[in-house]
C-alpha cells in the first residue's frame, strides 16, 4: 500500500490507543477514499457485526491494510500474510480472516490516512482475477462449517450469494457473460 497516505499525527493517535486498550493486538482506523485525486467517502471499516470472522466472511474484507497496526509478535504467530497462489491480490483478507477467529481488534473511529483508488491498484486493475482470489479464500474458510447443520447452511448460503452478487455486478459492468462458476 505505497501509494496510500497517514496522517502526520497517525503514529502518535495509535499508540495512544495501544497504551490505553493493552490487551487488543490490532488497531485499525478509518480513511478517506481519493478518486482521481478527489476525497469521495470515509471509508468506515466498522465491520458489520459482533463476530468478525463471520462478520468478514458475509460482508468480504473491510480491512485496509494501511489503515492496519498489529502486533508484530500476533502477526508472526499467523504465520504473516500467505504465499497461496491462489490468494494473490486477497491475501490481506485470507490474514485478517486467520487473525479474527482468535485475536482482538480495536476500530478507532477517526480517519487518519488516505486510500487511493486507482487502476494501478492490484484489486483494482485485474477486478476478475481478484474477485476469483476472494472465492478461493472464501471457499478456503468455508470448509470448516459442518453442512449437516441448518444455520451452516444458511450462512454458507449468504456468505456466497453476496460473493455472486459482486462478481454479478462486475460482470454486469463489464458486459460480461459468467459461462461457469
Amino acid at each position: 500500500d505505497a501509494d496510500d497516505f497517514w496522517n502526520e499525527e497517525k503514529l502518535f493517535r495509535v499508540k495512544t490507543y495501544i497504551e490505553k486498550y493493552p490487551n487488543h493486538d490490532c488497531f485499525m482506523h478509518d480513511e478517506y477514499v481519493i478518486k482521481n485525486n478527489k476525497k469521495t467517502k470515509n471509508l468506515n471499516l466498522l465491520p458489520k457485526g459482533q463476530d468478525l470472522f463471520r462478520s468478514l466472511l458475509v460482508n468480504g474484507n473491510c480491512f485496509s491494510t494501511s489503515a492496519v497496526t498489529i502486533k508484530k509478535s500476533v502477526f508472526m504467530k499467523l504465520g504473516g500474510f500467505s504465499e497461496n497462489k491462489k490468494f494473490i491480490t486477497a491475501e490481506d483478507y485470507e490474514l485478517w480472516l486467520r487473525f479474527s477467529k482468535a485475536y482482538k481488534v480495536y476500530f478507532i473511529r477517526e480517519v487518519l490516512g488516505n486510500y487511493y483508488l486507482h487502476s494501478n491498484n492490484s484489486s483494482i486493475g485485474n477486478k476478475s482475477f481478484h474477485l476469483n482470489s476472494i472465492m478461493n479464500v472464501i471457499k478456503s474458510n468455508l470448509q470448516n462449517f459442518d453442512d449437516t447443520e441448518k444455520k451452516s447452511i444458511i450462512f454458507r448460503s449468504l456468505v456466497l450469494s453476496n460473493y455472486f452478487q459482486k462478481k454479478g455486478a462486475y460482470l454486469l459492468s463489464k458486459n460480461q457473460i459468467l459461462l461457469s462458476l
